[in-house]
């Protein structure tokens, strides 16, 4: 089994043993005959399948495990991109985060196949967005990261991007636009100034009383338009 095969059986186990845990009661009164499991699978594909609404399966693949430890490609991917707009821990896009926010992304479409909320064959509604976002509020989704975080340390598997010059500060100059988060909201504005591991930035907006904020580069995007 190689790393990204025994991540996807850890991402499987949380599945199971966390998130159905403590929802197959309630699948359960809704209907009885439900089953479910979680699996791996061998490509990109990653879904919550739903057989007549009695039969659901997840299947995480191992392909999509495999891109999401490159940064570039984790931020192209919904999971990411939802992590980074949506706010999700507090808008954090690293390893562990980004594969525990996966599992609760496809659990909440378990969750939105059961209430029946799927509409005009569209999955990603404000319902699913509501489903998932009580996910995180509930504090399941801190659990989840926990669980993965500890898991694979006890199989030896560093979950940590590795950015070579990609987060050196020489990619920081005065004057770039930049995003981070404060607090579950998206702050846009401009570096006024590059201190050791540090940036000074002024946001665009008037929201914020402080001014300029002193923001640690790991927590930077550059904006790209």
């Amino acid at each position: 089994m190689n790393k990204c095969q025994h991540i996807g059986m850890i991402m499987c186990n949380a599945t199971e043993s966390i998130l159905w845990g403590k929802t197959k009661d309630w699948v359960f009164g809704k209907n009885k005959a439900i089953t479910f499991r979680s699996r791996l699978g061998t490509g990109l594909k990653t879904y919550c399948r739903s057989y007549r609404n009695i039969k659901f399966e997840i299947v995480y693949g191992s392909k999509m495990i495999n891109s999401k430890f490159d940064f570039a490609q984790a931020q192209c991917w919904t999971t990411g991109k939802e992590i980074l707009e949506r706010g999700y821990f507090n808008g954090t896009l690293q390893l562990p985060e980004l594969l525990s926010h996966t599992v609760c992304h496809e659990f909440a479409h378990l969750v939105q196949f059961v209430k029946g909320w799927v509409y005009d064959n569209n999955v990603h509604n404000k319902y699913f967005y509501t489903i998932l976002s009580r996910i995180h509020e509930s504090g399941i989704a801190n659990t989840l990261l926990e669980y993965i975080n500890v898991e694979a340390k006890n199989a030896g598997i560093l979950l940590e991007y590795d950015f070579n010059d990609d987060k050196k500060m020489e990619k920081f100059k005065t004057g770039d636009q930049v995003w981070f988060y404060v607090d579950n909201r998206r702050v846009e504005g401009e570096v006024k100034e590059v201190i050791a591991e540090k940036l000074k930035i002024k946001p665009f907006d008037r929201w914020n009383e402080k001014g300029v904020w002193t923001v640690y580069k790991e927590q930077v995007q550059l904006l790209r338009f």
